[in-house]
């Protein structure tokens, strides 16, 4: 029983007829960042939060934890409207705060997963053409939001990775997570600057130029242009040694490459995937060094246990003729597995070419073989 003199802290939202019960006898901080935005023009949405640590939808298929929309239609039902929001949140007080983004909205954001390297990505574009204007930015879980005006003459997709690892686009039926929001990590969404402090800015031409490259360009003209998928391939700075070392000269060792070839391979992909190159000696040292250690033996993976009595069972059965016909809860019983588990066994039998099964028309069963 909760002491009588603890004070309830509440608080009467002016306009709104109610008065909201804060989470915890705090203020409910998902909130005010919600009617923040509403009251800076920018429409917004309730998405899942967290709870004892996990998604509230309770983990449904394909769920990003704390990022997709607690309401159907989310980019039609998208709200300024201070009671509307109000609502929502004494539904769902712990609900994410989610942004739209796409034409409608007049933005689309630029999102910099540092993760994946999104930092990287964006510095060398940075290098080449300038410095990304400044704008309204989130501090997101992993890295950062560029929030942009939406531009007038193209369409702007919603995609992930395609103008460069670790650079993804929310555009058209897009959606980000907004500030006072958790991430996944237990990190919270922070503006940087604030939304009235900063007004959006019209991204670059370098920026544009390089999204409509991205939708228009075909497969073949993709792996020829410095701007899009050569991009997505390359290697940067401190990650240089490692991947030539192991990912491509001890790899090609194993296949039984010679050691010139090899660094012929390795010589051409360091000039035109490592960012900057290593120098050509690097490149010879590492080779060498691959080609020191021995050969590693290929991973065979071994049969499962109840697949090796299996194998062993359907050997007896087929001592006298050449195979043994019978269905799967015939073997189920006669091993002692499920019928699930044998399908499973015997799947991988045939994946490992130690059998042969063949399906008969109009008989129970099938026809099993053991091969040689």
């Amino acid at each position: 029983m909760k002491a009588s003199h603890e004070k309830k802290n509440t608080k009467r939202i002016s306009g709104s007829g109610r008065t909201l019960k804060l989470i915890e006898h705090e203020e409910n901080v998902l909130l005010k960042g919600a009617l923040e935005l509403a009251q800076a023009g920018c429409p917004v949405v309730p998405l899942h939060g967290f709870r004892d640590g996990r998604c509230t939808c309770g983990g449904v298929k394909h769920c990003h934890p704390g990022k997709h929309p607690r309401i159907t239609r989310p980019s039609e039902r998208a709200t300024t409207d201070k009671s509307e929001i109000i609502k929502w949140w004494e539904n769902w007080p712990d609900a994410n705060v989610g942004l739209p983004t796409g034409k409608t909205f007049n933005r689309f954001v630029l999102d910099v997963d540092l993760d994946k390297g999104g930092g990287d990505s964006l510095k060398f574009f940075e290098i080449k053409n300038g410095k990304l204007p400044l704008t309204q930015r989130t501090i997101t879980g992993k890295g950062f939001h560029h929030h942009f005006s939406y531009p007038v003459d193209i369409l702007v997709p919603s995609s992930s990775g395609k103008l460069s690892a670790g650079l993804d686009l929310r555009g058209e039926g897009g959606l980000v997570v907004a500030p006072n929001s958790q991430h996944a990590s237990g990190r919270i969404y922070q503006w940087e600057p604030g939304p009235l402090d900063l007004p959006l800015a019209t991204a670059p031409d370098w920026l544009l130029e390089l999204i409509v490259k991205t939708q228009s360009q075909s497969k073949q003209a993709k792996e020829n242009e410095t701007c899009t998928g050569y991009f997505e391939q390359l290697i940067f700075e401190g990650y240089r040694n490692e991947t030539l070392f192991r990912s491509y000269a001890c790899h090609l060792r194993d296949k039984g490459l010679s050691e010139n070839y090899v660094l012929e391979i390795c010589l051409a992909l360091n000039a035109y995937k490592c960012s900057p190159p290593l120098k050509e000696t690097e490149v010879n040292t590492l080779v060498h060094s691959a080609f020191t250690y021995p050969k590693r033996p290929s991973r065979q993976h071994d049969l499962s246990p109840a697949s090796k009595n299996i194998l062993c069972w359907l050997t007896e059965k087929t001592l006298e003729q050449s195979f043994w016909t019978g269905s799967v809860p015939q073997i189920a019983t006669a091993v002692g597995v499920s019928d699930r588990q044998v399908r499973r066994c015997i799947a991988q039998l045939e994946r490992f070419k130690r059998i042969r099964v063949q399906e008969l028309t109009g008989k129970i069963g099938n026809k099993y073989e053991i091969l040689p």
